[in-house]
């Protein structure tokens, strides 16, 4: 069948196709209708020869007095879809446990102090998630205690952790690859986006020792009109929230295979710059308390990648698609027939330039 080939997604909201930059070529009879394809996928290869499906997500949040019953149904809306991938990665937003007596101290009302329920890595674990992003606004709201049992709670349920200071790399292996996932932020006290030199260094050197990198995100100012990306630096609540497009772009040119953002708590859209697909936000995922849920913030896509080594050895995202949830407060993601999501990233897409 014939799905378009996207290489800087000009589209047009509203429309039932994409309006297409490039013509049509034949992809795998086995895409579903609506996925989204970047290359032919070489003839005769199988999964174990280099092909995984990893599914992302935006900010995970359930807090820390949410019970073991109530934290794996709050996410159980998820299972369905992340059970298409291989495996999955979310932002986790707060830390899992730590000493309270090193708890950040909120003197502000921009200031928010966020920590997670105690059976949050095994209740990701139990829905295929394998990969998270620690490195957010929030990693060290229990301070160096909160690291310490965050990653502790995460070994034992066997989930990676990418973005600490002491080692970003998760590496996961799946489908005959070994992906490398890297994670960003603009705040101090976690790998530093800003400091692009040093970002940039590290991805060079993940693309010259794993077969893929995908280079996660926390950038960008939040709310409801968040969605349009500023050139520049983002600046809000008086921080320096990073130049999101800039290092996304530049990321991408250093040899991540995708780029994956999260942080403004809304959808942004996406762009493909040769070949390497920038998705700029994936909002929020499954956030109780603390993070509000409406509007825009209540679109929760997730990201269905497919990741294809081709005969030369290397490896591309050859084709994605993104799934539509939404959230209502108290209520986990729950899969929304409206598409609502996908709609919203797939027109902001169309105001992204070369």
């Amino acid at each position: 069948m014939k799905i378009p080939v996207l290489n800087n997604f000009a589209l047009r909201h509203g429309k039932k196709r994409p309006y297409l930059l490039v013509a049509s070529i034949t992809c795998s009879a086995a895409m579903l209708a609506g996925v989204y394809c970047l290359a032919e996928e070489p003839a005769g290869n199988t999964h174990k020869e280099g092909k995984a499906v990893i599914a992302f997500g935006g900010d995970v949040m359930v807090p820390a007095d949410v019970g073991e019953a109530e934290t794996a149904d709050f996410l159980s809306g998820l299972a369905d879809t992340f059970s298409k991938a291989d495996a999955a990665f979310v932002n986790l937003e707060g830390p899992i446990g730590g000493n309270p007596a090193e708890a950040k101290k909120c003197i502000s009302i921009n200031c928010h102090f966020l920590q997670q329920s105690p059976w949050i890595a095994q209740s990701l674990a139990r829905i295929g998630v394998k990969v998270v992003s620690v490195a957010n606004n929030h990693a060290r709201d229990m301070g160096d205690s909160g690291i310490t049992s965050t990653d502790a709670a995460l070994a034992r349920a066997g989930i990676k952790p990418a973005g600490r200071l002491a080692g970003n790399i998760a590496v996961l292996e799946s489908g005959g690859m070994r992906i490398a996932f890297l994670g960003f932020a603009c705040f101090k006290g976690v790998p530093d986006l800003r400091d692009q030199d040093s970002a940039l260094a590290q991805i060079r050197e993940a693309k010259a020792n794993y077969d893929a990198v995908v280079v996660s995100m926390h950038a960008g100012c939040e709310g409801e009109n968040a969605g349009i990306i500023p050139n520049g630096d983002e600046r809000c609540f008086g921080e320096n929230r990073g130049n999101t497009k800039g290092f996304a772009r530049a990321a991408a040119a250093a040899g991540a295979t995708i780029v994956v953002g999260h942080g403004p708590h809304v959808p942004r859209g996406w762009e493909i710059r040769k070949g390497v697909p920038i998705f700029y936000s994936l909002g929020n995922l499954a956030t109780g308390a603390g993070i509000r849920v409406g509007g825009k913030s209540a679109l929760a896509p997730v990201l269905l990648a497919t990741f294809q080594r081709h005969r030369n050895g290397s490896v591309q995202v050859t084709a994605f698609d993104i799934v539509s949830f939404k959230q209502e407060k108290g209520i986990g993601p729950k899969p929304d027939p409206d598409g609502a999501a996908k709609s919203e990233m797939t027109a902001l897409s169309a105001g992204l330039r070369k």
